[in-house]
């Protein structure tokens, strides 16, 4: 049986050039997108031909095992998950295929036409493992981007609890019990307090700063300019490394402002935080740069956008996210 648990995880160093497992990566996910097809033709039309679909069947199999093996080939880290997790979307929906024609089998019934979408889903599964990034670079700077968007919605969910604000509208829907907050308690989904929005208030500043310091560490400091000589990818997974966790710290907070409220975890989350923002301050080195000299070390080691205004910027947003937080007073 296709499985992703034929996925195993190897830390034993490799020779091969990322391109050339990409180009791997990319032969084998055609081969497989051809074989799947013979596959559905052999069992998808009536009536079936197990015999024609023996040899599909085992070249899926030998390209599975040689997928895998691809996959794990990539030196650790991001460049081996992406690998990893298009990999994964590939087999999940042959093991569907493979499940729907082994019912049709021992079952004795045609295949309909459910066989098309579940191989329609392996096609789009190989078309997406085609945009595999070419370098870890470039996967951080993708990775980074759906962090951000990330950030944005989280964002945009506590905006529109602050727009609702006195909407009547709100408590309405809450009082008619049409949106299922009923069943859970009547204190769930209610109409926030007006000290439970005066918190929400003092949170979304410190949301919007954090969200607008992610985009601008990818605008300013991670897309070099061109010329520019490329950051160490170890800064650069180090820096991934805490978008990766603000995403999640983002939505937590988020969360902690629907009523009720429970003023201690909307502190933890916060912290959570700004925790994470120093973390960044600390990895780009903005604030400690204090002095012209360091200025011009930093801006000549990092590349924080085109000269000290860039850094300037940052400082100030670092200064902004301190304040805000700092005077946050999130009493009973």
């Amino acid at each position: 049986m296709v499985s992703v648990d034929m996925l195993t995880y190897d830390d034993a160093p490799n020779t091969k050039p990322v391109a050339d497992l990409r180009k791997d990566m990319l032969s084998l996910h055609h081969l497989i997108h051809t074989s799947t097809t013979r596959l559905s033709v052999s069992l998808g039309k009536p009536p079936p031909s197990y015999s024609l679909a023996q040899v599909p069947l085992k070249d899926l199999v030998s390209q599975v095992v040689q997928l895998t093996s691809c996959a794990c080939s990539y030196p650790p880290g991001i460049l081996r998950r992406e690998a990893i997790w298009a990999s994964e979307g590939t087999i999940r929906a042959l093991a569907a295929l493979v499940r729907h024609f082994e019912k049709q089998c021992r079952q004795g019934e045609t295949s309909g036409e459910e066989y098309l979408a579940k191989t329609g889903a392996i096609h789009d599964a190989v078309t997406k493992a085609e945009n595999l990034s070419n370098d870890e670079t470039e996967a951080i700077i993708r990775a980074w981007k759906v962090n951000g968007e990330s950030l944005e919605d989280s964002l945009k969910e506590v905006k529109e609890m602050e727009d609702k604000d006195g909407d009547e509208e709100q408590e309405q829907s809450n009082e008619d019990g049409g949106d299922g907050w009923d069943e859970l308690g009547e204190e769930f989904g209610r109409k926030l307090k007006p000290e439970e929005m005066q918190r929400v208030k003092q949170i979304y500043p410190l949301m919007r700063f954090t969200t607008l310091l992610h985009a601008k560490i990818l605008s300013h400091h991670i897309l070099t300019p061109p010329g520019s000589q490329p950051h160490p990818v170890s800064h650069l997974n180090n820096l991934l490394a805490y978008s990766n966790s603000l995403p999640v710290a983002h939505d937590e907070l988020a969360s902690s402002l629907y009523a009720p409220q429970d003023v201690e975890g909307i502190k933890e989350a916060a912290q959570l935080v700004y925790d994470l923002t120093q973390d960044l301050d600390q990895e780009l080195g903005v604030t400690e740069a204090s002095t012209e000299n360091l200025v011009a070390e930093r801006l000549a080691k990092l590349h924080i956008g085109s000269g000290s205004q860039s850094l300037t910027w940052f400082r100030k947003c670092f200064s902004q996210i301190n304040s805000i937080y700092n005077g946050l007073v999130l009493s009973e």
